[in-house]
């Protein structure tokens, strides 16, 4: 499941633009003799969440990174593989389902439902709650039922002092067996009596006790109550229906189906490229995370101050920078006293020390704000570290000093811009994934088209 959650909104955003790569495209590149059309490069661009800060030559280098992953996971033969034919399967549904699905059968369809139901509907009282459940075994020991009631009643005293049901759920994710939460509509006839007994009787916004129920413990706030639910209020819950309900309901492609069902490959070519965008996706993203990028999220210290040491030309700086702290105190023998105090730590614990300092001795009391200054953006570094400019007194604080050094020329250290060069070097490294792979697999790219591919987003 972790491959599933990895792969995300950037597979469904690059599918969301499939039905264009059923036309005939030019032949971009090929990877081994398999040919990559110039309309594949342009959708696969056209979604890209970082489309607007690369130029279109960088991004052609991703999707090659990207076709070069799919190469070889097909040839280590994952897609063989039944984890991933599994992955693959759920996938390929969930992207059919607009074309699996006939709308104007369906929307009919729910209606027809609708209105068979309507009187049911429209009488009962329907209530929408939040909740805490607590699944216990039919007959639980009696360590067990000690153990879900200190459980639970700790749970009701923290919602009593303002956490939320969901911050209770993540905070006890490893409480076996798990506490489940949500927030729905529901009917009160449709619920276990002992739920709707509670839910009858709670006011709105009011946190019930916990309670027991045939299928184990609970707590539950009252949050809105109405008869009867309208077409609009039951559309997600009979389309739910649909999706648990498939083979049973009159709103099928019934061959389409039959084929997605039977992992045929008997689709029309707007179909299958879809399919093939879902195990394109898919493979790249079982290569991510067994072979490729996911090394690179968390590098190790000593890699990134080499690396900065590699390059720090790099990095140099158009305008000058102040590294240091603007501190506000009382008055200049306060700010003597705290330069003295601070002149011989570490930037990153000054802040620490002064907090500490000031409970021993108000002398101590002072604001102070940290970091890499640029020349022109704090009238207080451009005042007293850059001579130049004006800046209005603290209100509070009348006195300002500036403590650290001025840097003309660029960073002393990776630390001073720590998100450039962990962006550079994960480029990096993900460049040289790629200069491997293209050792591994023979490409051919054809220039003069890809001159003319059109990376601006429009059609």
């Amino acid at each position: 499941m972790f491959v599933l959650r990895k792969i995300g909104l950037s597979l469904l955003a690059l599918l969301a633009v499939v039905p264009s790569l059923a036309e005939t495209g030019k032949v971009l590149m090929r990877i081994d003799g398999k040919e990559v059309t110039d309309t594949e490069l342009e959708a696969y661009y056209s979604r890209s969440p970082v489309r607007s800060r690369e130029t279109p030559q960088r991004y052609f280098n991703h999707f090659l990174f990207f076709k070069l992953k799919v190469a070889d996971a097909l040839s280590m033969g994952w897609d063989t593989l039944p984890e991933f034919k599994q992955q693959y399967h759920v996938l390929s549904g969930e992207m059919l389902k607009p074309v699996l699905v006939k709308r104007q059968e369906m929307k009919a369809f729910f209606q027809h439902q609708y209105q068979e139901e309507k009187s049911r509907l429209l009488t009962n009282t329907w209530v929408r709650t939040e909740f805490l459940t607590l699944p216990l075994s039919q007959h639980p020991a009696k360590a067990e039922e000690d153990q879900a009631q200190s459980l639970m009643d700790s749970a009701y005293v923290a919602l009593q002092n303002g956490m939320t049901f969901s911050e209770l759920t993540s905070r006890y994710v490893s409480q076996k067996p798990q506490l489940k939460s949500g927030t729905m509509w529901m009917p009160l006839v449709g619920l276990v009596p002992e739920l709707a007994e509670r839910l009858q009787n709670l006011d709105e916004g009011v946190v019930s006790r916990p309670f027991y129920s045939p299928v184990g413990m609970h707590i539950v706030r009252l949050l809105d109550r109405k008869d009867g639910r309208d077409f609009r209020d039951t559309y997600p819950m009979l389309q739910a229906y649909c999706d648990r309900r498939l083979d049973g309901v009159p709103v099928l492609n019934e061959d389409l189906y039959q084929a997605w069902k039977d992992g045929s490959s008997d689709y029309p070519a707007s179909v299958e490229s879809t399919l093939q965008w879902v195990r394109d996706g898919l493979l790249a993203a079982w290569w991510d995370a067994r072979l490729g990028t996911d090394k690179h999220i968390q590098p190790k210290p000593g890699e990134l101050e080499n690396y900065f040491k590699e390059h720090k030309e790099e990095y140099a700086w158009d305008l000058p920078h102040f590294k240091g702290a603007v501190i506000h105190c009382q008055n200049r023998k306060a700010a003597s006293k705290i330069k003295k105090k601070l002149k011989k730590l570490p930037l990153s614990e000054w802040e620490k020390v002064l907090s500490q300092e000031a409970i021993r001795d108000s002398v101590y009391h002072a604001e102070l704000e940290t970091g890499l200054f640029q020349i022109g953006k704090n009238p207080y570094v451009d005042k007293l570290a850059f001579k130049c400019g004006s800046y209005l007194p603290h209100a509070e604080l009348p006195y300002t000093f500036v403590l650290g050094k001025r840097l003309k020329k660029g960073p002393e250290e990776y630390q001073d811009v720590l998100d450039a060069v962990m962006t550079d070097y994960c480029e990096a490294q993900k460049e040289s994934e790629m200069l491997a792979l293209k050792r591994k697999f023979k490409v051919e790219i054809n220039q003069d088209v890809l001159k003319t591919v059109n990376c601006d987003g429009s059609n």
